[in-house]
């Protein structure tokens, strides 16, 4: 009894691991293009922006608003981005934090394999 009780404990501990890396894996997935990291590089730089701000900025100026919107979404599908509301404007934050989980989930993948 007691042998399966360690065996329970080890595949729950996999499996919050396992969770883990997936969510990664999805996040990660929604940093692989170019247009969201600039994104993201840009917005830190800034600490927030507006959908137009960002529109009016040269890199991103060829981008429809609505290319802009998708691209963003799917950063705040990912928990990367997300919005901060003032007056009629919405103002776009990146989550450090989530960023810098995302790192020490890598690392901690890394250096137990």
């Amino acid at each position: 009894m007691k042998q399966q009780n360690n065996n329970m404990n080890s595949n729950s501990i996999y499996d919050n691991d396992s969770k883990k890396l997936k969510k990664a894996v999805a996040i990660l997935r929604a940093l692989d293009h170019p247009t969201r990291q600039a994104m993201i590089n840009f917005i830190m730089e800034r600490q927030g922006i507006t959908r137009t701000e960002l529109k009016e900025v040269k890199i991103f100026s060829s981008l429809h608003l609505s290319d802009i919107s998708k691209n963003w979404n799917i950063l705040v599908l990912a928990k990367i981005g997300y919005v901060i509301k003032r007056g009629k404007y919405h103002h776009y934050h990146i989550d450090k934090k989530e960023i810098n989980r995302l790192g020490k989930v890598i690392d901690n993948f890394i250096n137990n394999n």
